[in-house]
């Protein structure tokens, strides 16, 4: 189908990205003992602005009184242990110090240019690809070579309705890579034997079968009748190959549908691949170049995921080696303040968060919570979708974490040519807009279906004020300046806010933040007695100066994504229509790339520093 943008029809994306400034601010840890230190404790207070949503996990059926048994249900975090139902008095709503410390950490590393601590640096990127591959056979040769063959493939109507070739009754009868004789007309198989068969359009090949989501046919592979031999590979090289092969096998294991108890409905069909030295892998390949390296991208089917070889570490040490920190001696201010572990090293943390109560107390909350309401669906990020996560390359139509170009003609073929120097970037770290109109996304049960990709919950309502405390131990003025700057933003009285739990996508989660007061425990021996003294620190907060080492660079922006009055309008995710005049947030994605053969991504996600941040809608 032709894909039409719609500019009638404008969206502004749920996230956006503070970009990595620089370089990664580090020290050695053991600097700060010549520094003066604080002991104490900060009185903050949180004040919800929009409904937020943090799920108390002792039961995913708190509010089946609502839900009917139609879905997971969870209601807000609480003390009360719910596995045996609800409780007949509504429990007092509490905010995990846990996610409070969270929210701050994220915002204190973009605010002082420290690490990314909680990205895991060794995780496999994978995308699906809109490039066609071509059919190939990779096999272990006499010679101890592992050879990449061309194929010719064959299509097998296992009986679709509309396909232009004769149906074939015994296919599922053969495995995987088994070796059969098939006799064909053109591209179509008519006949397969196990047993060799004669005649004039009869060929050796092997059977290939692929996971049935809208496939048209079923294949069989066969060797070109001119052998062609595309690249040969000492064992090395081709373990990797295969490694790599098993690795995109494994993202559509993962993605095959699960019961409720999280067992596979039904097997992949990849899984029985034959992958061993003296099977024929039946593959199909793509050919990069990957930093002046050639790459063969093995997958199970011609339009496939690609596992890429570039991890984020290895983007992250060209990107102002933003990398977790990995020792005391070369550590982040976040990662020196809040604590981290490594494989090499480890740090306790100097502060301790208390969980968030009820400014005031109360005998009935039921006037704090909303209705149980089911919840537009959400989803995990989605790295893959590289016109969002990374920066564009100047003059690409196409990008990904290994590779990025543009289509020319060679031949009268579209032929993808890639830059020899490209070094992906990533975008930044991630951060959601605040969004008002977060109603549109929240939904009585009558409007909204339940299923496994959302649940019903009860939010609790904005404008409730929690109190809660930090407790900070040998930190020094400049951390302490920091930290107070991070909570409350510059003010306590900006419009500047943080998100938090669940929904933030949808508009749930807006929070403000306020310091009451910083008090210093001091402890000394007067006399021979110990003496406590607990004093106000009131040379700290001095809202007309940003602390030295806070970024003003990265402030600029963590305002304009916190400012809850000033957000943009129109948020939702990426909007896409089908034949059937359907929505999905996929659609837009293959819309926006043009669909399959020679994709080209026109809309990238904009910079946070854009004026215009939305998107047209396809």
């Amino acid at each position: 189908m032709g894909w039409q943008e719609d500019k009638n029809k404008l969206f502004v994306n749920p996230y956006t990205f503070i970009p990595l400034i620089d370089e990664c601010v580090r020290q050695n840890y053991s600097e700060l003992k010549l520094k003066e230190k604080f002991t104490g404790y900060i009185e903050c207070e949180l004040e919800t602005k929009t409904p937020i949503f943090i799920p108390n996990t002792t039961s995913d059926k708190a509010l089946d009184f609502a839900a009917k048994g139609r879905g997971k249900s969870y209601d807000f975090y609480s003390y009360t242990d719910l596995n045996n139902g609800q409780s007949k008095k509504e429990p007092e709503p509490i905010i995990p110090g846990s996610e409070i410390r969270g929210v701050i950490r994220s915002m204190y590393e973009a605010l002082t240019q420290s690490c990314l601590s909680s990205i895991n640096e060794d995780e496999s990127f994978h995308k699906r690809s809109s490039v066609p591959g071509e059919p190939a056979i990779f096999y272990k040769h006499s010679d101890g070579k592992w050879y990449l063959e061309k194929a010719d493939r064959y299509r097998v109507n296992t009986g679709l309705p509309k396909s232009k070739c004769k149906k074939v009754n015994n296919f599922d009868d053969f495995e995987e890579g088994q070796e059969v004789y098939f006799s064909h007309k053109g591209t179509c198989v008519l006949e397969i034997n196990a047993d060799k068969m004669s005649g004039e359009n009869v060929k050796k090949g092997y059977i290939h079968k692929t996971n049935k989501f809208n496939k048209k046919h079923e294949a069989i592979f066969s060797p070109q009748k001119e052998r062609n031999i595309i690249e040969k590979f000492n064992n090395e090289e081709a373990l990797k190959m295969i490694d790599s092969l098993k690795q995109v096998i494994s993202v559509y294991d993962n993605n095959i549908k699960k019961d409720d108890n999280g067992q596979q409905k039904e097997p992949s069909i990849y899984a029985k691949m034959r992958l061993g030295e003296n099977d024929k892998i039946l593959i199909y390949y793509n050919k990069r170049n990957v930093n002046g390296q050639t790459i063969y991208y093995l997958t199970p089917a011609s339009i496939s995921q690609e596992v890429f070889i570039t991890k984020l570490s290895d983007i992250l040490l060209y990107q102002g080696n933003y990398a977790p920190c990995q020792k005391k001696d070369c550590i982040c201010s976040a990662c020196s303040l809040f604590g981290m572990v490594s494989r090499r090293d480890a740090l306790s943390s100097r502060l301790r968060f208390t969980d968030a109560v009820l400014e005031q107390k109360r005998n009935d909350y039921t006037a704090l919570y909303n209705k149980p309401s089911v919840l537009n669906e959400l989803s995990s990020p989605k790295p893959s979708a590289t016109e969002f996560y990374l920066e564009r390359p100047n003059g690409a139509e196409l990008w990904n974490y290994d590779y990025a170009g543009k289509w020319i003609k060679i031949n009268k073929q579209n032929v993808l040519k890639t830059s020899e120097d490209y070094i992906p970037k990533v975008k930044g770290r991630k951060f959601y807009w605040h969004n008002q109109d977060w109603r549109k996304n929240v939904h009585p049960l009558g409007c909204q279906k339940l299923n496994k990709l959302n649940a019903m919950v009860r939010p609790l309502n904005g404008g409730i004020i929690f109190s809660f405390k930090i407790f900070f131990d040998g930190i020094t003025e400049d951390e302490l300046k920091n930290l107070t700057w991070t909570l409350n933003l510059g003010s306590n009285d900006n419009d500047l806010c943080h998100k938090i739990g669940m929904g933030k996508p949808l508009g749930l989660g807006s929070i403000k933040l306020r310091v009451k007061e910083i008090k210093e425990r001091k402890v000394c021996l007067t006399g021979g007695k110990i003496k406590r003294d607990v004093l106000p620190l009131n040379n700290i907060i001095n809202e007309n100066e940003i602390p030295s080492m806070i970024s003003t660079t990265a402030y600029d922006y963590v305002k304009k994504v916190s400012s809850f009055n000033q957000a943009p309008k129109n948020i939702s995710y990426p909007v896409g229509k089908d034949g059937k005049n359907r929505e999905k947030v996929f659609l837009w994605f293959v819309g926006n790339r043009g669909g399959v053969g020679t994709p080209k991504i026109k809309y990238s996600l904009p910079h946070i520093s854009d004026e215009n941040q939305s998107l047209p809608s396809f």
